[in-house]
């Protein structure tokens, strides 16, 4: 060892140096770990990373792959990860499988949902589009080659439908011509949760009257939230209690509510009306909205606590829904097709029930209900045909179903013969749980499992 205490000193501070250059590279260098169907160590603990539980068919082969059947829909993932020392290490965490008979979820994220019933329509840079084979759309090949925006894609062919995305969508939305500044009345009463699309340019103005009913014991709130097409809120109100939380079934006083939003940019607005959950059924109601816009829409279920006169517009064919709860509130619905009035019958008969009635593609429907009290379900509507405009429903928060389905190509894409789905996922020193959940009664034939440490 040299005696001179500057060379001793620059000696150990370059082992020191040496020492963090290789722990650094060694984390610079992405290591994967891969459980495949073929390994027999497939669910071997002692191994780094293995699936708990053979709950698994035997080998098999779909279409020249080998895999294995999935034969519970509740299983984990076990990584153990062995370092000296504690650190949180981000890794990507990747499954494939084979079809798409099934919704996976990974830590309960859902990453995408069962697509049995659905049909690539569009593949775009970020975005796979899906759409429900039930909507029987024509020259399906016109739209996969059709390869505009993606948020003009969707406004200009599949407006009025309904829409999953697991990625924000950036809508550049067309001016509407027709569009006016002015002040929409929609002189109606509405009970529960309501749901109105809105196109605004500059500042929004919306003025309501909240009314509690008082048929059930405790508090009867709403809250306010006000969301652009991309969701992301730009206001959020609490409609408190008008002070009576009592059951004396004496309607309450009407609270009025006065809401100014400025500059904001140009887009479609979703207001929701979310009722509370301090009683047994919704106790409160909406009434006399008036917007400075003539572009409304009424989005999703609602029910309207009395008459109720509305417009929708099809571009496919379209069911709208009835349904009937309260007793001794008969009527007739009436409606015009655009060549001749129709009606249906709403009675004691249909108590409980749900009628659904068939609107035909390219029509323009009008219909009144004299009486009112009937939950409607199934399409858009608006007040009047001149607050009509083409919409894509993107206002669900969770995926029920909807008509289209964007899958995030960062967390999924499409194999020769299934998916493979992404999920990055933070580890520590030790024993690492990874749930993974699918459909109950959906069919997922795994491939193979890699886990990817990337620091």
């Amino acid at each position: 060892m040299p005696n001179n205490p500057l060379i001793t000193y620059a000696i150990y501070l370059t082992a020191i140096i040496l020492i963090f250059l290789i722990t650094f590279n060694a984390f610079q260098k992405p290591m994967k770990y891969e459980v495949s169907i073929n390994d027999p160590n497939i669910f071997d603990d002692s191994t780094p990373l293995y699936i708990d539980g053979g709950f698994f068919g035997s080998i098999t082969s779909i279409r020249n792959e080998a895999v294995r059947l999935i034969k519970i829909n509740d299983f984990n993932v076990i990584f153990n990860f062995k370092r000296n020392f504690d650190l949180n290490v981000f890794t990507i965490f990747e499954i494939e499988f084979v079809d798409k008979n099934s919704e996976l979820r990974i830590n309960n994220e859902l990453i995408v949902p069962n697509l049995t019933n659905y049909d690539l329509i569009a593949d775009y840079n970020d975005f796979y589009i899906f759409v429900r084979k039930d909507l029987n759309l024509e020259n399906r090949d016109y739209y996969l080659k059709s390869q505009p925006a993606v948020g003009q894609f969707l406004q200009d062919n599949f407006s009025g439908k309904s829409l999953y995305s697991f990625k924000k969508v950036n809508f550049d939305f067309p001016l509407i011509a027709d569009y006016c500044k002015c002040t929409t009345d929609i002189n109606s009463t509405f009970r529960g949760k309501l749901t109105l699309a809105i196109y605004s340019e500059g500042d929004l103005a919306i003025s309501f009257k909240k009314q509690d009913l008082q048929m059930y014991s405790g508090q009867d709130e709403y809250t306010l939230k006000i969301k652009d097409f991309s969701g992301n809120e730009v206001y959020s109100k609490v409609l408190t209690d008008d002070g009576d939380a009592t059951n004396s079934d004496k309607v309450g006083y009407e609270q009025q509510f006065d809401i100014n939003l400025l500059q904001l940019r140009r887009s479609i607005y979703f207001i929701q009306f979310l009722p509370d959950k301090f009683n047994e059924y919704e106790d409160s109601t909406i009434k006399d909205i008036h917007i400075n816009s003539n572009k409304i829409l009424i989005v999703g279920q609602f029910l309207p606590w009395g008459q109720f006169n509305f417009y929708t517009a099809t571009k496919y064919p379209k069911k709208i829904s009835f349904y009937s709860w309260l007793k001794y509130r008969n009527q007739e619905i009436k409606y015009l097709d655009g060549i001749s009035e129709k009606s249906i019958m709403m009675d004691n008969d249909w108590l409980d029930k749900k009628r659904e009635l068939y609107l035909l593609s390219d029509k323009d429907y009008y219909f009144s209900m004299s009486v009112g009290y009937i939950v409607v379900d199934g399409v858009f509507v608006s007040p009047k045909k001149e607050n009509w405009f083409n919409l894509v429903n993107n206002s669900e928060d969770n995926f029920i179903g909807q008509d289209l389905v964007l899958i995030d190509k960062e967390k999924c894409s499409l194999t020769t013969n299934g998916l493979s789905c992404r999920k990055n996922i933070l580890v520590n020193n030790g024993k690492n749980i990874i749930n993974i959940r699918t459909s109950k009664n959906g069919k997922i034939y795994l491939k193979k499992i890699e886990l990817t440490l990337v620091k």
